[in-house]
């Protein structure tokens, strides 16, 4: 990808995404130098037009490149509040670090999340069957959540991970205690532990259960959330089953809603040309995870038919 190339800027969000670039630009030496080499002065860049010349930073041209410490705001080593690793699918994993800046981002997101689910009011068991260890989603979700409980959310929190046999014993000896319950975790994983507690429980006390699912990690069907909501969910409010898209570096930068959902359901059985007035399809035919994003937190940008995105934090890229 040639990393000068032109691109098309959505005007929303934008200022924000200089001011992180300008701040980038002084504050991290690593990005500083960055600069100097691809032969860009940061004082020059204004407008929309000139962000377009300036270069997209990479793992092979940035992140593989500098010292980890010199890549950080201020070249501090210790201004990270966590460090969590990517899976590693592009090649090696790769350290991405959070601070305060983006702690503070992933509560409002998850906050528009859980107000949905009437968390001030309910109170609400949650179950996060992420993975608890290297990888982001679950510290992410984690610290986000404890937010939440400070300002008030409804919120008690277990930390199973992935042991599907502590994911079931929760359900069956804390869940009725509830009002709802809510599990979040990878879309596969979560299926299989549903299974399993349903098995464990019995039909007739599973049913009892008020259960919400937060899913993040891969793409899902409407068939597979028909699915879900059919076997394990009584309740077939699209309110129900919410799905998360983020990275490893960016952690949340979108999450579905009732209105995001009712237009891919519309789409799932309209034709390929109505579609197509509305989407740029792959080779497959899939339709993608439609979700309502926040330019306040990350400008977003297409290149190439890639996601390209601007965002100030620990690690600002």
């Amino acid at each position: 990808m040639n990393i000068f190339q032109k691109r098309t800027i959505d005007s929303i969000g934008f200022e924000n995404a200089l001011n992180s670039f300008k701040k980038a630009s002084q504050s991290v030496p690593a990005y500083s130098d960055f600069l100097r080499i691809n032969g860009v002065n940061y004082s020059k860049i204004r407008t929309v037009d000139d962000f377009k010349h300036v270069p997209i930073v990479t793992k092979d041209n940035y992140l593989t490149k500098y010292p980890f410490k010199d890549m950080l705001v201020a070249g501090d080593i210790i201004s990270p509040k966590i460090i969590s690793m990517s899976s590693g699918s592009s090649g090696m994993p790769f350290f991405w670090p959070r601070n305060a800046y983006n702690s503070n981002e992933s509560t409002e997101m998850h906050r528009q999340i859980f107000e949905q689910f009437d968390t001030l009011r309910k109170n609400t068991l949650i179950i996060i069957a992420f993975a608890m260890g290297n990888w982001i989603a679950g510290t992410y979700t984690l610290e986000a959540l404890q937010a939440l409980q400070d300002d008030g959310h409804r919120l008690t929190i277990t930390t199973p991970g992935l042991d599907a046999t502590a994911i079931s014993r929760i359900f069956n000896e804390l869940g009725q205690s509830y009002e709802q319950v809510i599990i979040m975790g990878y879309p596969p994983f979560v299926k299989d532990a549903l299974l399993h507690t349903k098995d464990l429980m019995g039909i007739k006390r599973f049913s009892r259960l008020n259960l919400k699912v937060v899913l993040a990690g891969e793409n899902i069907s409407e068939q597979w959330r028909d699915y879900l909501m059919s076997n394990f969910i009584g309740n077939k409010s699209l309110l129900n089953v919410c799905l998360i898209y983020g990275t490893a570096d960016a952690g949340m930068m979108g999450h579905e809603t009732p209105e995001t959902i009712t237009f891919r359901r519309y789409l799932t059985k309209a034709s390929n040309g109505v579609r197509n007035n509305f989407l740029n399809f792959s080779k497959n035919n899939t339709i993608p995870t439609i979700v309502k994003y926040y330019p306040e937190y990350k400008f977003f940008e297409e290149v190439d038919n890639y996601l390209i995105f601007t965002y100030y934090g620990a690690l600002p890229l």
